[in-house]
């Protein structure tokens, strides 16, 4: 009898082993979806044996749907990913689930979006000049690809009719580089650091022009090729955008302002992706640095000077008020920022440095005026920050050379509103 009993005992004992084992191993999905639309967002609900067992979240494919620490999973593009839910303790030990994200929209929808093309057409471009040609040419080809109406982005365009072949290189290079100052969405998905390339065969008085211009990691295919499935979420913030234009009061003083506590309500500044650029770990044309991120109903994503400044230009255009996107340096650090022009003057609007607990808060960088000169730079007359544009020869990136003195020239009062 002691011999069974002791045998019996055992036995218990290895089932109550066992049986701990089998029930620590389990994730249990309690609450989760299998299908939402662009930009729609739930939280996973699981079960685990301990209440005190962590847990982390992992999607397989980010550009389809991200999930947070929490377990919040937002769908950003069309297509498939995997979720899976692992222990903080044992990652082997996991669950998982498909998540199809859908369209928001409709085909008939996209092509409805307008492309503004009584904008297209800027103060600073000589009629009838060679820049001019190539840039309107070039602004139907990115505009084309921003609103998914196309998704090469090596544009092809042929018979470009030159009056000086002199000249030729710096009127690509110069229509190029405008482009890249006066179309903050339109261009969302170009990878600035990594610039464009072109060539041209000549033929009698016109040129094949061919300009490469390649697609940034977030809404890449190939490298020159926009992922269709992705311009869901550009497309979403521009008609959020467009929304918060027609929304703006009467007067331009108070559109500006409007614009700028909006912009600051959507996003706080991206320390970290700046942070990780100064240090070379990311690539300048992906979200932070675009107005997307600014628009796109996702609280997660914020956006450093490009952004701001791209955002407020945008606004800016879709009311008549003249803006511009510059480049240059800030107390010699690397910046952008914007220079509206009211009443025949320019005036440096800075809203990155309006929003949080920036220097300029709420408005003191707000159509401010400024002494100094273009050469040597501007101290603006309300916190003291010293704005100097980049100058140098290269007709990409010159401000000078884009927009002339006569844009650049900063009022040596500010404004006020009458």
């Amino acid at each position: 009898m002691k011999k069974l009993t002791l045998v019996f005992l055992a036995l218990s004992l290895a089932f109550v082993f066992c049986s701990c084992n089998i029930h620590i191993n389990n994730i249990e999905l309690t609450e989760y979806k299998e299908t939402i639309k662009v930009g729609e967002k739930f939280r996973i609900k699981y079960s685990v044996n301990f209440e005190d067992e962590s847990v982390l979240f992992v999607s397989s494919n980010t550009k389809v749907a991200t999930v947070d620490l929490t377990g919040v999973v937002q769908g950003v593009g069309v297509g498939d990913t995997t979720i899976t839910v692992k222990l903080s303790s044992n990652k082997d030990i996991s669950t998982s689930f498909t998540l199809n994200v859908t369209s928001r929209y409709n085909k008939e929808d996209f092509a409805n979006i307008p492309l503004d093309e009584d904008l297209w057409h800027i103060k600073y471009l000589e009629e009838g000049s060679d820049v001019e040609t190539i840039y309107m040419l070039l602004r139907k080809k990115i505009s084309d690809v921003a609103r998914g109406k196309e998704t090469r982005t090596s544009f092809q365009i042929s018979n470009v009719a030159i009056n000086d072949f002199n000249i030729l290189d710096y009127s690509i290079m110069k229509a190029v580089g405008m482009l890249w100052l006066n179309c903050p969405y339109d261009l969302y998905w170009y990878e600035e650091q990594s610039g464009f390339t072109y060539d041209y065969n000549i033929k009698g008085n016109t040129i094949d022009l061919t300009v490469r211009m390649p697609v940034c990691s977030d809404y890449r295919k190939s490298q020159y090729e926009v992922d269709e499935n992705r311009k869901e979420v550009a497309l979403i913030a521009l008609i959020n955008a467009n929304a918060i234009a027609s929304a703006a009061p009467e007067s331009d003083y108070d559109r500006i302002m409007y614009f700028k506590n909006k912009i600051c309500d959507l996003v706080t500044y991206d320390t970290a992706s700046n942070n990780a650029q100064i240090a070379g770990k990311t690539k300048c044309g992906n979200n932070p640095w675009q107005m997307i991120s600014v628009f796109d109903d996702d609280t997660s994503t914020n956006v450093v000077c490009a952004g701001y400044s791209k955002a407020f230009k945008y606004l800016c255009d879709k009311v008549g008020i003249e803006c511009k996107v510059v480049n240059g340096e800030m107390n010699g650090y690397a910046h952008v920022w914007n220079v509206v022009t009211l009443e025949g003057k320019n005036y440096i609007v800075d809203v990155t440095n309006c929003d949080g607990n920036s220097s300029g808060r709420p408005d003191k960088l707000m159509l401010v005026g400024a002494k100094g000169s273009i050469e040597k730079g501007y101290t603006d007359l309300n916190v003291g920050i010293k704005y100097r544009y980049y100058i140098d020869n290269d007709p990409a990136t010159s401000m000078l050379l884009v927009f002339s003195e006569e844009g650049l020239t900063i009022s040596d009062t500010s404004y006020k509103k009458h």
